[in-house]
């Protein structure tokens, strides 16, 4: 018969890093999670504007207005597992129509996952390659019903990002573009 010795907890460890370390961090592709996955996808110029929207969304979310509604405040928030997967299944594979433009690509949304669980792994690597594994079953089962087709993905053993991928904003934050 085995016996498992008894030993004490293990204390909880806190988190070194929070989003307020990194709220003010500019993006930049480098800044990208690695993800196989996501090559047929880096042909389309709207891909990259998604990543970047999507690592900037991560941080947004965390503003809330004050009390009195004086001020936006950013506030840290460390997500949970069940909350990873709860806005990747809501912005991969519910939100595939927008009212003003119709149907959201795939190609746009798994930017937009893939912008915003990089902005995550720099708080919670472990928890963004987590949500890397989650968000590459939603693309494969979302690819299986897409209709609309992705541009092939460059070939060659490196790939810059067009400069017209990135979007110019304006001192208020708001692209210029819009």
């Amino acid at each position: 018969m085995l016996e498992f010795a008894r030993t004490e907890a293990l204390p909880t460890l806190t988190a070194v890093c929070k989003p307020s370390d990194f709220v003010d961090v500019e993006y930049t592709p480098a800044l990208l999670l690695c993800t196989s996955f996501t090559w047929p996808f880096v042909g389309d110029m709207n891909h990259h504007i998604a990543c970047k929207d999507g690592f900037v969304l991560y941080f947004e979310n965390m503003y809330h207005w004050s009390a009195d509604g004086s001020e936006m405040l950013f506030i840290d928030h460390f997500y949970t597992l069940d909350e990873v997967v709860q806005w990747l299944t809501e912005n991969v594979c519910k939100h595939k129509y927008c009212p003003l433009d119709g149907y959201i690509s795939l190609s746009w949304r798994v930017g937009i996952a893939c912008g915003w669980l990089s902005a995550l792994a720099l708080v919670d690597a472990g928890l963004a390659a987590q949500g890397v594994q989650i968000l590459a079953r939603l693309v494969k089962m979302e690819r299986s019903r897409d209709t609309v087709s992705s541009p092939p993905a460059p070939s060659g053993p490196t790939y810059e990002v067009p400069p017209s991928a990135f979007r110019a904003c304006g001192p208020d934050g708001w692209p210029l573009d819009l």
